[in-house]
């Protein structure tokens, strides 16, 4: 009689060790997923700024013809087109 109940606690044991196991590694699955998520967000945050930052340098050397705008323009383009290059590294590795 007390060897079956050993084994049923050695079983139960094992049972709950693995459970903690399986917890444990979902739950750091998850954090890494999360800050994974996080760069993914950070980098088309940045992106859009760029983008915006673009568009309003070209729209005001359309307005007022100042070729340092334009060059302002250049800039934010190149910028933009790191960042497209880090996003694609990002979403496609």
């Amino acid at each position: 009689m007390l060897s079956k109940i050993k084994v049923k606690l050695i079983f139960l044991f094992v049972i709950l060790c693995v459970g903690f196991g399986i917890i444990g590694f979902d739950t750091i699955k998850m954090g890494s997923d999360a800050k994974g998520v996080a760069v993914r967000f950070q980098a088309l945050q940045r992106l859009e700024a760029d983008v915006l930052t673009c568009m309003m340098d070209l729209r005001g050397f359309q307005l007022l013809g100042n070729p340092k705008m334009l060059e302002h323009y250049e800039q934010s383009y190149q910028k933009s087109s790191q960042t497209i290059d880090k996003l694609a590294t990002i979403f496609f590795k």
